[in-house]
């Protein structure tokens, strides 16, 4: 008679066995991970398999810095590029010193429209007065170039009436996203909400105040950056 593991299935009896079974249970394991990253969660709780959070992103951005820019290897036909809103109080936080800059709203725009995609910031109202260079704001507004909305004062992490306007104003323009937000507060409120989140949401990180785009903001198993961009 076959001897019992603690659970009550027979033991393997012999080493090829066992390394047989290891291989099954990583395949498994394996399997399982890809699927989880592949399917939008109905439950806001699980966006961490689906948004990266910022050490990922920060790692990201650090392969493309080290080996290629972002920019290098995006050659997408002018047709089919497709249009960016960069969330202003999520870019303009300064994680270190805690502190708002406008400038860093202004490096993200200009990034994405160096690439040749229509490109604006959208800001709420109150961060004009967070920031203490708002005269950027004001000439990225006469420019055309940046979009003011009401909202109810949040954070640069949370704030739902901002992330709903945001993510209306990307299901609108067909526009892929960027910020560092986790948008679990209006997840559930639309299916197209959650294509956004989990398809078309693009991380960043600053570098002595250059900003820098990760090539695969998703993580490698998650739509690249030239995926995100083209329509």
């Amino acid at each position: 008679m076959k001897p019992l593991s603690k659970n009550g299935a027979p033991k393997a009896t012999n080493v090829s066995t066992r390394r047989t079974i290891r291989r099954r249970r990583r395949t498994n394991q394996s399997t399982a991970k890809r699927t989880t990253r592949n399917c939008i969660p109905e439950d806001p709780q699980q966006l961490d398999s689906i948004r990266p959070n910022r050490r990922l992103v920060r790692a990201a951005s650090n392969r493309a810095r080290r080996h290629l820019a972002a920019s290098d290897f995006i050659d997408i036909p002018a047709d089919e590029r497709r249009s960016v809103i960069c969330d202003g109080e999520s870019i303009s936080y300064d994680d270190v010193t805690g502190a708002f800059k406008a400038n860093r709203i202004e490096r993200a725009v200009n990034w994405f429209q160096a690439i040749g995609h229509d490109t604006k910031a959208v800001v709420p109202e109150y961060l004009q007065q967070k920031v203490s260079d708002g005269y950027i704001l004001d000439n990225l507004y006469n420019q055309g170039k940046l979009i003011r909305m009401q909202s109810e004062y949040g954070t640069a992490q949370v704030n739902a009436p901002l992330e709903r306007q945001l993510l209306n104003k990307a299901v609108e323009d067909n526009a892929a996203v960027v910020s560092e937000r986790e948008f679990q507060s209006v997840w559930n409120e639309s299916h197209e909400f959650r294509t956004i989140i989990s398809e078309r949401v693009v991380g960043f990180c600053f570098f002595n105040e250059d900003i820098f785009i990760p090539a695969d903001p998703y993580g490698r198993a998650g739509p690249w950056l030239n995926v995100i961009l083209k329509k």
